[in-house]
C-alpha cells in the first residue's frame, strides 16, 4: 500500500510521548507492522520498552517461533538497542514440551538483560486433561534474577516448588492459577519467608485449595502493603488467616463460599473492599454462614479508615 505525503506527515510528526503511549500497549508484532507507515519510523522499534510475544497473533506456531527469534535478534545487545523494561509471553499450549522451548529462547534473553525487570508469562491449556503450564517448569528461568514484578497467569503450582528466584520481587499477581499440595500438606503459608521484599500481591480467579486436603490458608509479610483476592474457588470449610501489620490497602471480592477468617490482623488499614457475588437465592444456612464469617473478618478492619461494602444477599 502506499501513501500520500499528507498521510506519511501526520505520522511522522506524532509527538514522542504519544507515540511511545501507543507502541507500551501494542504487542512486538503490530509494533514492527507499525514501523513501516512512516519514514521516520523505521527505527520505531528503539522506543519500544515493553516487548510482548503472543502466539495467537499469527496463523501458524511456527511463524510465531520464526518471528520470536528474528525479534530477539534484533532487540540485541547492539549500541542502538532499546532499554526494554518489561516483557510479555502469552501462549496457550505453553504446557507443551516444544513451546517451552521456545520460552527457553525468551528467558534467556531476560537473563542477559538486567533492565527487563517485569515479567508476564501466560500459559494455557486444560486442567481436566492436566494440561497447564507447572511453575516447576519455570523455576530455572528465574533463579538468581532481578525481576521486580513478575505476573503469571493459567499456571500450576506444587508443594516443594523453588522460589528462590524472587528474593527481591516486589509486586506478584497470579490470574487463574491452581495450588497443588501433598496429602500431608494440612495449610499453606503464602510467604513462609519465600518474598522478603514482596509489597503487592494480587490472587485473582485462583484455586488454592485444589487437592481440597488444606485447612487454612496463611498470607503474612511485615513488608506487604496491598492484598487483592477475588474470584478465589474451593474456599468452603478453610481457614484464612491474614498477618501483615504495615498492609494499607485490601481487597477481597468472592464469588461462592465466605471462609472462615480465624485471625486477621491489620493494624494500619487504610483502606479496605469487600465484596460478594453470590447468587440471590442461596438459601437461609448459606446465608447464617456468610454473615457469621464476614463478622470474624470485620473484626480484623475494625480500625480501617475507609471501608466499602458490597453484598447481594447478606445484612450484617
Amino acid at each position: 500500500m502506499e501513501y500520500s505525503d499528507d498521510e506519511e506527515d501526520r505520522l511522522s510528526y506524532l509527538p514522542d510521548n504519544v507515540r511511545d503511549h501507543i507502541l507500551y500497549f501494542l504487542d512486538t508484532k503490530h509494533c514492527v507492522q507499525t514501523s513501516v507507515l512512516s519514514t521516520k519510523w523505521r527505527s520505531l522499534w528503539k522506543h519500544v520498552t515493553h516487548l510482548q510475544f503472543d502466539a495467537d497473533s499469527f496463523p501458524t506456531y511456527p511463524d510465531f517461533t520464526t518471528f520470536l527469534k528474528q525479534a530477539l535478534d534484533t532487540f540485541g545487545d547492539g549500541t542502538d538497542s532499546p532499554r526494554v523494561a518489561k516483557l510479555t509471553y502469552k501462549d496457550r499450549e505453553l504446557w507443551r514440551l516444544d513451546h517451552l522451548r521456545q520460552l527457553d529462547l525468551v528467558m534467556q534473553y531476560v537473563d542477559s538483560r538486567r533492565h527487563i525487570r517485569h515479567i508476564c508469562v501466560h500459559g494455557g491449556g486444560s486442567e481436566e486433561e492436566e494440561e497447564m503450564l507447572r511453575f516447576s517448569s519455570l523455576v530455572a528461568a528465574f533463579l538468581d534474577s532481578d525481576l521486580g514484578t513478575l505476573e503469571l497467569g493459567l499456571v500450576r503450582f506444587r508443594s516443594g516448588n523453588d522460589w528462590r528466584g524472587f528474593r527481591i520481587l516486589e509486586n506478584l499477581v497470579l490470574e487463574g492459577c491452581s495450588f497443588d499440595w501433598e496429602w500431608h500438606d494440612e495449610g499453606f503459608d503464602f510467604f513462609d519467608d519465600k518474598f522478603p521484599c514482596l509489597k503487592n500481591l494480587v490472587l485473582s480467579g485462583c484455586d488454592l485449595v485444589r487437592s481440597g486436603r488444606r485447612t487454612w490458608f496463611r498470607v503474612s509479610g511485615p513488608q506487604l502493603v496491598n492484598l487483592e483476592i477475588s474470584g478465589t474457588l474451593n474456599l468452603a470449610g478453610v481457614t484464612v488467616e491474614i498477618d501483615a501489620p504495615n498492609l494499607e490497602s485490601f481487597s477481597l471480592v468472592l464469588l461462592s463460599n465466605v471462609p472462615k477468617f480465624s485471625q486477621v490482623s491489620l493494624p494500619s488499614l487504610d483502606r479496605a473492599y469487600v465484596g460478594s457475588r453470590f447468587a440471590p437465592h442461596s438459601g437461609e444456612e448459606t446465608r447464617t454462614t456468610v454473615a457469621a464469617n464476614l463478622v470474624d473478618l470485620f473484626r480484623g478492619l475494625h480500625n480501617v479508615r475507609s471501608l466499602r461494602l458490597d453484598y447481594h444477599i447478606t445484612e450484617v
